[in-house]
């Protein structure tokens, strides 16, 4: 009951995928979570796994053989909602290394704090992204492959860590999303000023009394407080909201009708 994330298990209840391979859990552990529906009856089952330590005599690796339905094309997807996320949250970027100020259910100011897209903003995202949400294949290189000829022989360390580079991808997806790149601000080479266009900021219609967590949960925590489920910390004190990007977010909760209510 200790281990694990209480952000992750939520994104498990709601997603409900066949597998869930975790990462850095540091011990083996495997289970089998089942999904219930209205009426309690299990519909479906997540296959959890986590792999131990890469070390000697421990349980790090297993092979999972996974069906697959070979008639369907072999194409990434993205996933409308979190692109709607990802926008609406781009005001709350940083690449300082301080504390930054994000907004809660304390902050006091009415500030949006629950980022559930509404469906005008997803309309509104995939509007943005051409009504088609099929990861393009558009790589490129960016870094010197390996070369066996070479040197250099895998695993060896290098003197200097290689800088950051910026993504032709990450750069095409962040345009067409309207978003900052994250290593372009890290880099100086784009105004941190800059936030994206809104959708108008549509107005918002969802309950503001409605909990994100999902009752499924309720039992996955040692304790029953919502705080303890949920694990909330809140900064003991806000970055300066002089910063342009606070000050965006301001401007566009202030023209959003109903600010002040938590979306579904």
């Amino acid at each position: 009951e200790k281990l694990g994330s209480p952000v992750n298990s939520e994104l498990l209840f709601k997603l409900k995928p066949k597998y869930w391979f975790a990462a850095h859990l540091h011990v083996k552990f495997a289970a089998l979570i089942p999904h219930k529906d209205e009426g309690g009856n299990v519909t479906e089952v997540t296959k959890f796994l986590a792999l131990d330590k890469c070390l000697p005599k421990r349980k790090f690796l297993q092979v999972v053989d996974i069906e697959n339905d070979p008639s369907r094309p072999l194409e990434l997807e993205y996933d409308l909602e979190w692109l709607a996320i990802l926008h609406y949250t781009n005001h709350l970027i940083s690449v300082d290394s301080g504390m930054n100020y994000l907004p809660s259910a304390s902050s006091g100011n009415q500030e949006r704090w629950i980022f559930t897209p509404t469906e005008d903003e997803k309309e509104f995202i995939l509007e943005k992204m051409d009504n088609n949400l099929n990861v393009p294949l558009n790589f490129k290189t960016t870094a010197p492959g390996y070369r066996p000829d070479s040197s250099q022989t895998p695993g060896t360390p290098t003197k200097f860590r290689r800088p950051p580079t910026l993504n032709p991808q990450t750069i095409e997806f962040c345009k067409k999303l309207g978003i900052d790149d994250p290593v372009a601000l890290l880099l100086g080479k784009q105004d941190p000023g800059r936030t994206p266009e809104r959708a108008g900021c549509p107005a918002d219609t969802s309950d503001p009394n409605l909990s994100f967590v999902d009752s499924e949960v309720s039992g996955f925590y040692s304790g029953s407080d919502e705080n303890e489920k949920l694990r909330i910390t809140n900064p003991t004190k806000k970055a300066s909201l002089n910063h342009p990007q606070a000050a965006e977010g301001r401007r566009c909760n202030s023209q959003h009708p109903n600010s002040n209510q938590a979306l579904q």
